[in-house]
Formats: C-alpha cells, structure tokens, sequence
C-alpha cells in the first residue's frame, strides 16, 4: 500500500485526461484547491500506512526536495480552508535532516503515538540551524553573510498576501524593521554548530538582559552581538554599525556585575588581542572593556 500511495504522489500535480470520474464531487472544488486537497490527503493516507517517510520519497526527480516541499506547502496553504491548512500543519510532524550532504525532511503523523524508533532520525539537525536552511557549510570560509532581500522588500512580500499569520508577525517586528531593517538579513557564524542573524542576537540580548537569565547565557548572547559589531561585517553601513555598538556598551554598563569575572577577563584580551584593535574599531573596544569595569 506504501508504495502504491507513493506512486499516485509521483502524478498527483499531473493534468488529468480522463473523465470517469468528473460527476464524483462531493464539494465544490476548482482546479488548484482539487490539486490541493488530493496531494494533502495522499500524504496523510501514506503517513497512517507508513508511520513516516522522507520528502526525497515524495519528490525522487528533484535535486532540492526542500524546496519543493516549500512549493507544495504553498499550494495548500492557498487552497486549504483555514481550519484544513491549520490541521494539515499540525497533524504532520516534520524533522530537518542531513543526509549524505543533501538536505531532506522526515515526515511523521504528530497524531499517531510516538513510538521510540520515531525519536531516531539519523542526521537530524535542529529547526534553528541556519547552515541548513541557507544549504551551506558550517565549515566553509564564509563567516557573515546576508541576503539579497532588503528589509523593506521582505516586509513587502509578507504584506503582499494579506495573511493573517503574516500580519501578526510583520507587526510584532515592526520596530525592528523600522530602525534596525538590516539585522533581519544578516548573518554571523558563531560556531560550526551555531549561528545567528543579526536581529536574534540583540533581541535575545535584550530579553535575557531583562530577565534574571543564568549568567553563562547572557554572556553567549553578548558574544553573538559582539561579533556582529567587529569590522567586515557584510552590508551593515557605518551608522548601523555605530548604533549597534552603542547598543551594546550601553547594555553591558547595566549588565556588568551579572557577568562572570572570567568572562568579562577573557573578553577583554581576546578583543584587545585581536587583529580588529588597530582598526577603526579600538575606540570602540575601549569603551566595551571600561563598560567591563576593566581598564
């Protein structure tokens, strides 16, 4: 059955010839959400048989089967009734993994048991890995990066639909785009296992600064909004480029005595030590280490 249910995927999009069974049409449906609605139901029909399958088995002529379950995704999206595309999103339990250099999605029914063979998934990386999502290496030379999307566009295309999901998260970030646009689009490797775009960091920064946070995380989170301040960081202009170093020193003066000794010890030579002093970044490395209360 797993695989018949995978054969009929394999032609779900396909222009249908036949006519038999036109009169069969138990609701109303035009062509797109009829295309929806089918591929929907064949993945969740295969999913009951099956437990869980990887998108590469639902798209094997593709190269990039990410982006083709972004496609399809969109396609019900569109033509799903609010309360089907909300189910459809919520009854299908997704996990990102690497496979043999390629990214790939195991697909599993969220409302089915979990059984413990399910909780394996042999390459399985986290929903917030960005080296999976830009498909790069995490231990390739480029270590700030950012897209080709300006802020504004982005806000654009997310307005553009007049969803409801999508105005309630332009909205909660609009002051965000409004005066630090640029962070949404940029990025900084933290680790080979880590990194970050510029507004995660300072708005993490700013929660964790706010809350009685363990000081170890705080400390991590400044050192991701450190980064982003050094010289070379990649389509940030010089104002921007003030106004987060600003943000930072002023963070650390009300900060200062939450964060560890050894912290704030080693911080001060790795900065002072670095390449990045003789540049025009050093005044501004003085006053990170006097808001350290180190001179």
């Amino acid at each position: 059955m797993r695989k018949l249910l995978l054969q009929l995927f394999q032609v779900v999009l396909e222009t249908r010839t036949s006519r038999e069974f036109e009169g069969y049409e138990p609701v109303a449906l035009n062509s797109p959400a009829r295309y929806a609605t089918y591929s929907a139901n064949l993945v969740i029909l295969t999913l009951l048989v099956a437990g869980k399958m990887k998108a590469s088995e639902l798209f094997t002529a593709s190269d990039d089967v990410v982006n083709e379950w972004r496609r399809l995704a969109l396609l019900w999206r569109s033509q799903l009734s609010a309360e089907g595309w909300q189910w459809l999103s919520e009854s299908v339990r997704i996990v990102r993994v690497q496979v043999d250099g390629g990214r790939d999605l195991v697909l599993s029914a969220a409302f089915l048991p979990v059984e413990p063979s399910d909780m394996h998934n042999p390459g399985q990386v986290s929903d917030n890995d960005l080296y999976w999502v830009f498909d790069m290496s995490p231990t390739g030379e480029v270590s700030r990066w950012s897209t080709a999307d300006s802020p504004g566009g982005l806000v654009q295309r997310y307005r553009f639909t007049c969803s409801l999901e999508d105005e309630i998260i332009v909205h909660a970030l609009k002051p965000l785009f409004d005066h630090l646009g640029f962070s949404a689009t940029t990025f900084c490797r933290c680790s080979d296992s880590r990194s970050v775009s510029c507004a995660n960091a300072f708005l993490r920064l700013w929660i964790l600064s706010a809350t009685r946070t363990p000081s170890g995380e705080l400390a991590e989170a400044y050192d991701d909004c450190i980064n982003f301040c050094l010289p070379g960081a990649t389509s940030i202009d010089e104002a921007s480029v003030r106004m987060l170093r600003e943000i930072v020193v002023r963070q650390l003066r009300g900060d200062m005595k939450r964060l560890s000794g050894l912290w704030r010890s080693s911080t001060r030579e790795r900065l002072i030590n670095s390449a990045d002093y003789v540049t025009e970044a050093g005044s501004w490395i003085d006053s990170v280490v006097a808001s350290l209360g180190l001179r």
